[in-house]
């Protein structure tokens, strides 16, 4: 600890502690900054705190997982000017995360990378996580090829807690192809994302047009229920109700197979974008979930050409309180929950419709919710 350093850190002990290092890359500098992987003789608990240090100016991660571990904190590090802030290797898995406090800043700046994301903090197969107070902005600022463009990237996460974060300055002005604040891909749990500032451009660009979307869950891109899918590494199976996670080298358990709960509570989400794309997306069509969607600020200042501004596909779907508004009187919120679905609609303020489909706005709630420029 308490180190300057020219090349990078990797730990491979079984317990560990990196604190308080500056590390700092050449202009050429390769590879990643802080690496943890598994050590020599396999241990079955390894803990490992990632506190205070600093790491800037590399093409790899600032802080880069290999190999399973049991709990990692990481709090109070600063990561600039890197290929990527935080991200897993297909054999990494981790039982337990706390992310919180951290600034990651200019990252993936001029990243290019043809069919393949861009991401400034990428995870997957975290039993449980908590992602919280921090700050990210400026990611792929300059980048003109990806196959989407996110702030953070989210898979296989059992249960997730996600706080108090800001995120901004994501992909390039102008960008067509998907640029997301928070993206979440199933299989999870349980999921908390709340008192999140999310913001895309802050003034509109005349003509020009954007894929800028603050929240977007999906479901697997192909049924994990009997087939692994295999779009991406690790690969997520369910066999006897629990979800498991598969690389070329082992699979582990990630968590139980549970009916998927979602909460999205007091966000403010922002954009001035000419955008396609809802400002939140959430589509749990792959497996019977629930959605709690309360107290949230989402305002597009911008025409924009996407649809609605909120979309969610769920079996159940409570929205309450929240202020969607943009500047036409198009739709703000469309609610979908199939032909078996519920939802309660109460104390919404909106300029546009709010649509339920398939069985439309029941009359009870009409008066319960105000439309208004």
């Amino acid at each position: 600890s308490g180190r300057v350093l020219r090349a990078r850190v990797r730990r491979g002990l079984a317990n560990g502690r990196v604190q308080d290092n500056e590390l700092l890359g050449s202009g050429a500098a390769t590879g990643s900054g802080i690496v943890l992987r598994e050590g020599l003789i396999p241990e079955p608990d390894v803990d490992y705190q990632v506190v205070g240090n600093r790491v800037r100016n590399l093409d790899g991660a600032g802080l880069r997982i290999e190999s399973p571990i049991t709990s990692l904190m990481a709090k109070r590090n600063v990561i600039r000017d890197c290929g990527t802030a935080v991200s897993m290797g297909p054999e990494a898995v981790i039982d337990h995360l706390a992310l919180d406090n951290n600034l990651f800043e200019d990252i993936a700046t001029d990243a290019n990378l043809d069919g393949a994301p861009v991401a400034a903090v990428s995870l997957a197969s975290v039993a449980e996580a908590r992602i919280a107070g921090n700050e990210l902005r400026n990611v792929a600022r300059n980048s003109q090829e990806g196959a989407y463009w996110a702030g953070y990237d989210l898979r296989g996460m059992g249960r997730l807690d996600m706080r108090g974060n800001a995120v901004h300055g994501i992909g390039p002005d102008g960008g067509a192809r998907p640029t997301v604040a928070i993206r979440i891909q199933a299989p999870f749990t349980a999921i908390d994302i709340s008192d999140n500032q999310l913001f895309g451009s802050f003034s509109e660009v005349p003509g020009v047009v954007s894929g800028w979307t603050g929240i977007a869950i999906t479901g697997q891109p192909r049924a994990i229920v009997g087939a692994a899918n295999f779009a991406a590494v690790p690969a997520f199976f369910v066999a006897n109700n629990v979800i498991f996670a598969l690389s070329e080298a082992r699979f582990v358990a990630v968590g139980p197979l549970r009916e998927r709960q979602l909460t999205a509570n007091a966000n403010q989400i922002t954009d001035a974008h000419n955008g396609r794309q809802p400002l939140v997306f959430v589509e749990m069509t792959d497996a019977p979930g629930n959605c709690v969607f309360l107290g949230n600020q989402c305002r597009l200042n911008a025409g924009g050409q996407a649809e609605e501004l909120v979309r969610i596909v769920a079996s159940v779907i409570a929205a309450s309180n929240n202020i969607v508004r943009r500047n036409d009187d198009t739709d703000a919120m469309r609610l979908i929950v199939g032909e078996n679905g519920r939802a309660t609609i109460l104390g919404n303020l909106t300029y546009g419709n709010i649509r339920l489909e398939p069985m439309g706005m029941p009359p009870a709630f009409a008066p319960l919710n105000v439309i208004a420029p």
